[in-house]
């Protein structure tokens, strides 16, 4: 799955209304896209075909830690 730009402005809206919401994104999270979702407000990302599809788990787990 593909990582949606239009997600962040919509994290980072729904971040402004719910400050106490848990906002998960799920789809396209990886080393170049989490620090986004992050950044917007995100508090829990998945992040299961980057990780799976990866030859070493281990070390694509350690590429999405903040």
């Amino acid at each position: 799955m593909t990582f949606r730009e239009d997600t962040v402005g919509k994290v980072a809206s729904l971040r402004k209304t719910c400050l106490k919401c848990i906002i998960e994104v799920d789809g396209g999270v990886n080393p170049h896209t989490y620090k986004k979702a992050v950044s917007a407000g995100a508090n829990i990302l998945v992040a299961g075909a980057f990780i799976f599809s990866s030859k070493d788990v281990g070390f694509a787990i350690n590429e999405l830690k903040i």
